[in-house]
C-alpha cells in the first residue's frame, strides 16, 4: 500500500495498528478471521477436507485445525504451522472442483465443492477419522444438491473410483 516499514513499525509501537502475521496488519479494534489471514499469506491454498465439509454444511463439527490443499512443492505459511493440516496435490489437480464459500464471519474463501471434498476424504482416508468419513458420505447421499455425475468425474480424476463405489454403494 506504499507505507514504509519504518512508518508501519512506528504505528505498531504506538498501538495504531496491530501485526497479526508477517505482512498482515489490522486496526486494534478489528477481530481478524484466521482464514482471511491464511489466504492472504497463501493465495494458492484451497480449503479442503474437514474444513470444506463444515463450510458446505456436510458436517456439524467445526474443525480444530483447518485443512488446506496446496500444490506439491509449496510450503504452508509458518504462522499457521500448528493450526492447520496441509495436503499436497499435483498442480493440475488443484483447480478441479474449486469454488468459494463464506466463513461464519462472512469472509469468502476458496474451497472445494462437495464432490471434490468427498473424493479428497477418500484419498486421505488413512489420515481422516473413520466416523467423519462415514458421516460425510451419509450426509452427501441425502443432500439435495448432490451431483453423482460430477462425483464420478472427480473420483476418476483423483483415482478413487473403486473406493467410492464400495463406500457409496450402501447409501445409494
Amino acid at each position: 500500500m506504499g507505507i514504509s516499514r519504518g512508518r508501519l513499525s512506528k504505528w505498531v509501537k504506538a498501538g495504531k495498528v496491530r501485526r497479526v502475521a508477517r505482512g498482515v496488519y489490522h486496526s486494534p479494534e478489528a477481530v481478524p478471521d484466521d482464514l482471511e489471514i491464511l489466504f492472504k499469506l497463501a493465495p494458492d491454498a484451497v480449503l479442503s477436507h474437514e474444513s470444506a465439509l463444515y463450510l458446505l454444511r456436510l458436517s456439524e463439527r467445526c474443525p480444530v485445525r483447518h485443512s488446506i490443499t496446496l500444490p506439491t512443492g509449496t510450503n504452508p505459511p509458518r504462522a499457521f504451522a500448528g493450526l492447520m493440516k496441509a495436503y499436497y496435490v499435483k498442480a493440475a489437480w488443484l483447480g478441479a472442483g474449486r469454488t468459494r464459500a463464506r466463513t461464519p464471519t462472512g469472509f469468502e474463501v476458496p474451497c472445494y465443492d462437495a464432490e471434490r471434498t468427498i473424493c479428497d476424504l477418500l484419498r486421505s482416508r488413512g489420515r481422516i477419522d473413520e466416523e467423519t468419513l462415514n458421516d460425510a458420505i451419509r450426509r452427501y447421499a441425502a443432500w439435495p444438491g448432490k451431483d453423482l455425475n460430477r462425483l464420478a468425474e472427480r473420483a476418476r480424476l483423483l483415482r478413487v473410483g473403486r473406493v467410492l463405489r464400495e463406500r457409496m454403494g450402501a447409501w445409494l
